[in-house]
C-alpha cells in the first residue's frame, strides 16, 4: 500500500511529499540550479564588462551577459520541453539517440561543418549559436546507460565487472565477490 502511494504521488507531480509534510528534492534541485544560474550570470558579467568595452570588438559592456541570458532562457526552454517527453519514448529511442550523437561527433570532424575555435574542431555552427556536440554525447551517453541498466541488467554487469558502478561493488559475477574474498 504505502508503495503504490508512493508511486502516486510523484506520478501527480506535487511537490510535497504527502507523508512528511516535506518539500520534495525537486525544490532544493532547482534552488541550486537557480542559484548556480546566479552566480554564473555574475561572474560572466564581471569577466566580461571591460572585455567588451575594447574596441576592437565594437560592443557595448553589457553585449555578453545579454548573450549569456540568451543562453540560459533557451537552455530553459529546452529542458522544460524535454520534461514533457515521456519516459517510455527515451527507453525507446535511447540506441538511436546514442547513434546520432555518435554521429554527430563524427560530422563535427569534417572540414566545413564543423566549427573550429581556437584551433579545436568541437562545434557545429547552426546560425544563431554553435552546437558543442560532446554535450550531446553526454545526455545520450547517460540515457542509454540508464536503459541498459534497467533493461538488461546482466549485461550492464557484465560491462562493469569489478568496477565502482552506482556506488556499489559488483564482484565478478560468478559467485566470489573479491570484496569479501
Amino acid at each position: 500500500m504505502l508503495g503504490r502511494m508512493k508511486d502516486d504521488w510523484q506520478a501527480s507531480g506535487r511537490l510535497t511529499d504527502p507523508y512528511s509534510g516535506r518539500v520534495s528534492a525537486a525544490w532544493e534541485v532547482l534552488l541550486c540550479v537557480a542559484a548556480l544560474l546566479a552566480i554564473g550570470s555574475v561572474m560572466v558579467y564581471s569577466a566580461t564588462t571591460m572585455f567588451a568595452d575594447n574596441s576592437r570588438y565594437g560592443v557595448d559592456a553589457g553585449y555578453f551577459i545579454v548573450k549569456h541570458l540568451q543562453s540560459i532562457a533557451v537552455g530553459l526552454f529546452t529542458c522544460w520541453i524535454v520534461t514533457k517527453i515521456p519516459m517510455a519514448f527515451w527507453q525507446k529511442y535511447a540506441v538511436w539517440v546514442f547513434i546520432i550523437a555518435l554521429i554527430l561527433m563524427a560530422v563535427v570532424l569534417i572540414p566545413g561543418v564543423g566549427r573550429s575555435v581556437n584551433g579545436a574542431r568541437r562545434w557545429i555552427g547552426l546560425g544563431i549559436m554553435n552546437l558543442q556536440v560532446s554535450e550531446v554525447m553526454k545526455v545520450a551517453a547517460l540515457i542509454v546507460s540508464r536503459v541498459v541498466h534497467g533493461e538488461a541488467p546482466g549485461v550492464y554487469a557484465l560491462l562493469s565487472e569489478g568496477l565502482l558502478v552506482d556506488g556499489t561493488h559488483h564482484g565478478d559475477h560468478r559467485g566470489v565477490d573479491h570484496a569479501t574474498a
